[in-house]
């Protein structure tokens, strides 16, 4: 019965959140007249923020994946470092934490990083670097990790890597930067904070300053072109990774990593936490104003992480379907074509994820949807629901199958192992993907500003109005708010990724 059920709510989170968003959109394009001038007037004006976009995400990227190497040498060499809590949370913690915060914080210490492309590229990257170690460290321990040991003895550790690590990483490699592009290209609170107009915000300036789908769409194709590139990459790269043929090796004999990379993992953890966060609270933080901004918002704050939290259960119950789809021997036309879709969603803007929802959800009997935080919630999972529906079927293909095939033969239908080893054994994964998009979910600007509703204010808008009015103190406060909560997440994380253990 719980495996029906999932199949179940997961098909009905498909209709809410891709299919019905997508026709309703599609006729409310049709329904409009076309474009104006004014529009292909600045398309000029767009190309240029393509490039500044572009280039400023793959420096990103290349800065992410430069930062991710000495903690990746830990988790893979030492094979059971997530198995340790204060470090797994620590890693998880930056992430959890919505990335705008840490502008704030370096604003402070650093005079001048307004306004500064760098400057937000380097944000970017000391902020996404731990999910990339952890995934690379992760595909190190799955591909090539023995044949490597194996060439380390026979000739230099920098030969054994170039000709033989990076070789067997490279599919990990690229699927991590992909995903580091599509993030940083559409990421708008961090260039919104630094005080840079890219394509993200431009996108969302016309979105709020017109009416109509169809004025929406035009602009957004380009973006959606870009992003939609690098993220069938993804998609290409996932079906070309090594599978259950994939050499594994989980033994008692752990390597111990050096004393390096250990050092340039911890000053990693220094700069990325202990520094911008310390510059923000230093002269402001006060137990009165973290009591005062709770009293003030702390509707706002329990709301923000209530719908947070609930956007990330939906996707990954969304990532269960395309699992058991997956597990079952590979997915039909209609699990393809949603799979497609959510990859869809998530290569479009927010602004235009806005729009969709409000076509869809502003009139008719859904109408009541437009005015209440499901619609908040809603729109989020669409944004970033493809990373729980990746994050399922990767799952699927690294699966046990002869433990699947065995739990056939004595009597377990479809249902039931996707309840018993697809859900309850990987749990820990499943949270730390729920906790990702629930993450993402608060520092998302665009999507929610599109889809104001009376309830509440979203976080994220809460600190960047403070932000503008200059009220320091608030700005803080708030945002000590939500690292406390991040480090609450992480922690439970950490604990979860234990648990990992029995089943290696």
């Amino acid at each position: 019965m719980i495996g029906k059920a999932i199949i179940g709510a997961a098909w009905l989170a498909y209709i809410c959140v891709l299919i019905w968003p997508t026709f309703a959109f599609l006729g409310a394009i049709a329904l409009e007249a076309s474009a104006g001038d004014e529009l292909f007037g600045s398309f000029s004006r767009w190309l240029g923020l393509i490039g500044k976009s572009v280039w400023m995400a793959l420096v990103a990227t290349l800065a992410t994946l430069v930062f991710s190497i000495p903690a990746a040498v830990l988790i893979a060499r030492a094979n059971r470092s997530l198995d340790r809590p204060v470090f797994t949370a620590t890693l998880f913690s930056i992430v959890l934490a919505p990335p705008m915060v840490y502008v704030f914080g370096w604003q402070r210490l650093i005079s001048g990083v307004g306004g500064s492309p760098l400057a937000c590229v380097a944000v970017w990257s000391l902020w996404a670097w731990p999910m990339a170690a952890v995934l690379l460290g992760w595909g190190w321990t799955h591909v090539g990790r023995s044949s490597f040991e194996v060439a380390w003895l026979q000739t230099s550790r920098a030969r054994a890597l170039l000709h033989v690590g990076l070789p067997a990483m490279r599919h990990y490699i690229a699927m991590v930067a992909c995903c580091c592009f599509v993030f940083f290209f559409n990421e708008y609170s961090v260039p919104h904070a630094c005080g840079l107009i890219v394509y993200a915000t431009e996108l969302l300036g016309w979105a709020t300053s017109t009416r109509g789908a169809a004025a929406v769409v035009w602009p957004a194709i380009p973006s959606v072109g870009v992003t939609l590139l690098a993220v069938c990459t993804v998609l290409w790269l996932a079906v070309r990774m090594p599978g259950e043929q994939a050499e594994y090796h989980q033994t008692d004999n752990i390597v111990t990593p050096n004393a390096f990379a250990k050092g340039l993992t911890l000053i990693l953890l220094c700069v990325s936490i202990v520094v911008p966060i310390g510059a923000l609270c230093v002269k402001l933080f006060s137990a009165a104003a973290m009591i005062e901004a709770w009293q003030t918002y702390d509707h706002d704050l329990l709301m923000s992480l209530s719908v947070a939290g609930i956007a990330g259960l939906v996707s990954v119950i969304m990532g269960w379907g395309i699992a058991h789809a997956t597990g079952a021997g590979g997915m039909g036309v209609a699990m393809r074509g949603i799979f497609v879709l959510s990859i869809l969603f998530g290569a479009a803007p927010g602004a235009l994820v806005g729009e969709t929802f409000i076509a869809a959800y502003n009139a008719g009997p859904l109408g009541w949807v437009y005015d209440h935080w499901p619609i908040v919630m809603l729109g989020n999972v669409a944004r970033f629901g493809w990373i729980a529906m990746l994050g399922g079927y990767l799952l699927a293909r690294f699966a046990d199958r002869d433990l699947h095939a065995q739990a056939g033969t004595d009597g377990a239908d479809r249902a039931g192992i996707l309840a018993q080893l697809t859900v309850m054994m990987y749990w820990p994964i499943w949270l730390a993907l729920g906790a990702v998009v629930a993450a993402l979910s608060m520092a998302e600007l665009p999507t929610s500003a599109m889809l104001r509703v009376p309830g509440f204010t979203p976080m994220a808008h809460l600190i960047v109005e403070k932000f503008h009015r200059f009220e320091d103190g608030m700005l803080v406060s708030l945002s000590v708010w939500l690292i406390l909560a991040s480090l609450c997440a992480a922690l439970v994380l950490a604990l979860a990724s234990m648990s990992l253990r029995r089943y290696r």
